[in-house]
């Protein structure tokens, strides 16, 4: 069983609720949790902290998910691995992944496969 706690996974979201199930249902799973309401929050948490995974949605009052993507990997290529929880968008899918998110989830989306792609990703491809 791996030590899911040496993890760091930020949630980003405006909608207070998601936000806390989403911290609920990381923190059960063992990973240790940080929440921000919007990107810009997201991106000074992110400057302070090591952060393995970013879960963010892209409309937000302040700092949508976009900026948020592009500023992190001005500042690290390739860390952290970002998500994306969207409903509505004007972005495609292939647009977050050029810009460097590895995976994008619609609203509704399935816990089970979110927390599956999570530990993939996080416990799967790190040494």
């Amino acid at each position: 069983m791996s030590d899911f706690s040496k993890y760091k996974i930020l949630v980003v979201d405006d909608d207070d609720d998601l936000r806390e199930i989403l911290f609920d249902m990381i923190t059960q799973e063992g990973f240790s949790c940080l929440t921000a309401h919007c990107g810009t929050k997201a991106l000074e948490v992110a400057k302070s902290e090591k952060i393995d995974l970013v879960l963010t949605d892209m409309r937000m009052s302040d700092g949508d998910g976009m900026y948020l993507l592009k500023s992190l990997r001005l500042i690290h290529p390739t860390e952290p691995v970002v998500f994306f929880i969207t409903g509505y968008t004007d972005v495609v899918e292939s647009d977050f992944i050029a810009n460097g998110a590895a995976k994008v989830y619609t609203k509704p989306f399935n816990t089970e496969t979110l927390l599956s792609h999570i530990k993939k990703y996080l416990v799967g491809n790190r040494k």
